[in-house]
């Protein structure tokens, strides 16, 4: 995607560099570690941490999946908005593709995305990230959220009538706002 200047030249966006780079890239990379590794340890051994890698990756994201998905229910239950168990079930299922995908630098950051603290911390960065992009294209997120959050909503109308008394208990103060 090109994105317009100041100077009006269109700057090419950071994606359609990074996603052929990380293509051509990370299986010549994963290869390359796999033949390190086997030179240390064996052709033998270095096979056996990739499959133990890829059973890991399936028992850890069957784990936290089944744990995220129970969360997700009970959230949904208590009528909140489920923004981060979508965005935790998300991590979960890349970092489950990641630990099965043969490789060791694909292991750890499956591993990583896994692991409940550091899928938090993964989490709060890419919402950090995520605010701050829409910032830049002119969207406030609280708002939306807000707009979507029903649970919270006081449904009403609005009643033409004589001011009401300042002595008057039952009056609710506050401001109006339009929208």
């Amino acid at each position: 995607m090109s994105v317009p200047t100041a100077q009006g030249r269109r700057r090419t966006s950071g994606w359609r560099v990074l996603v052929p780079v990380l293509v051509l890239g990370l299986p010549v990379l994963e290869v390359w570690l796999l033949i390190q590794l086997a030179g240390l340890i064996g052709g033998w051994w270095t096979l056996l941490v990739v499959l133990l890698g890829m059973v890991l990756g399936v028992v850890l994201a069957t784990r936290q999946g089944r744990r995220n998905w129970q969360q997700l229910a009970r959230t949904l239950q208590s009528g909140q908005p489920p923004s981060d168990e979508i965005a935790s079930g998300g991590l979960i299922l890349l970092g489950g593709i990641a630990l099965v995908v043969p490789g060791l630098l694909t292991d750890l950051v499956g591993l990583w995305l896994l692991l409940p603290p550091t899928r938090a911390l993964t989490g709060r960065w890419l919402d950090r990230w995520a605010r701050a992009r829409a910032r830049r294209l002119g969207v406030d997120v609280d708002v939306v959220r807000a707009r979507m959050d029903r649970a919270n909503t006081v449904e009403g109308e609005v009643v033409d009538g004589p001011p009401p008394r300042r002595d008057d208990p039952t009056v609710i103060r506050g401001e109006v706002e339009e929208g």
